[in-house]
């Protein structure tokens, strides 16, 4: 609990989520949406500001003396949800793309206006009934998130104007990624969800992504060794930043990596600007 009493110390309202992870709003960046997160047995992660820091680091860097009164602590505790619960609520959200609804509209509506509404065929996405999203709101687009071969979450993705752009499903004890396994020679690492949906549709490489591209370097591991992989961050600072991180995790595990050119936005920018034919392009162009 060190680190957690370390951000007590600084005032800061920690809100706990269960499973050793609470989260705050940053005390590093003017962010106040809570998005940062910090383990009890782990490090300090921001995806706003992109810090990623260690006890001792977060502690020199906030300059906190262990005299400091302690904040009280949040609880908000949420039923844990078993793989089985997450599978069945994932295969629901599949078919109902199936069907199309009018409570679905907005979704629809968003799917088109980034250029995805042909991956509705892929089987990549689904979306939530409303009765059943109750933890997600407004972010009832999901995509499934796996480990080892099984769906363990969902990255949700809010559709319209929301303080929160993402959220995973409550109750996991583990997020996951999105592997879409495809026949080509590259792996294309993609930041959130429409950019990963974007991908599979537009390319035959084999994507992966994280709920956050804070959470992009958590996918890297011995896998990648041997393997050329292309990091298709977004353009903003926050975006390469994390883009530059994944791509010195991977290095330090033997693949060969590039990062593509950046020249547009995000891949959903680079899909609507250009089609498939201009991903495809920024995929090959170097971009260090």
């Amino acid at each position: 609990m060190k680190i957690v009493e370390l951000l007590q110390r600084t005032g800061a309202e920690l809100t706990d989520r269960g499973n050793g992870k609470f989260i705050l709003s940053c005390p590093l960046c003017s962010d106040k949406r809570k998005r940062a997160a910090v383990w009890v047995d782990g490090g300090f992660d921001c995806k706003n500001c992109g810090e990623r820091l260690s006890y001792s680091a977060l502690k020199q860097k906030l300059g906190v003396f262990e005299s400091q009164p302690l904040a009280p602590l949040r609880t908000k505790r949420v039923r844990p949800r078993s793989t089985e619960e997450v599978e069945a609520l994932w295969e629901s959200a599949r078919k109902r793309v199936l069907t199309r609804k009018d409570s679905d509209e907005e979704i629809y509506a968003y799917l088109r206006s980034r250029g995805l509404l042909d991956v509705l065929k892929s089987g990549e996405c689904g979306i939530l009934p409303p009765e059943e999203s109750q933890e997600l709101l407004r972010h009832r687009f999901v995509v499934p998130l796996r480990r080892e071969g099984r769906v363990v979450s969902m990255q949700g993705r809010a559709v319209s104007e929301h303080k929160i752009k993402w959220k995973t499903l409550g109750g996991t004890t583990t997020c996951g990624g999105a592997f879409f396994r495809k026949a080509g020679s590259l792996i294309l690492v993609a930041e959130g969800a429409s950019d990963y949906l974007a991908l599979c549709l537009s390319t035959e490489d084999t994507v992966v992504s994280a709920p956050g591209c804070g959470s992009l370097v958590d996918l890297i591991g011995p896998w990648v060794c041997g393997r050329r992989i292309v990091v298709c961050g977004d353009g903003d600072y926050v975006g390469s930043c994390a883009a530059s991180g994944v791509a010195s995790a991977a290095r330090r595990w033997g693949a060969t990596v590039r990062q593509w050119s950046g020249r547009y936005p995000d891949v959903c920018e680079a899909l609507l600007a250009g089609g498939s034919r201009a991903i495809r392009k920024e995929i090959d162009a170097d971009g260090g």
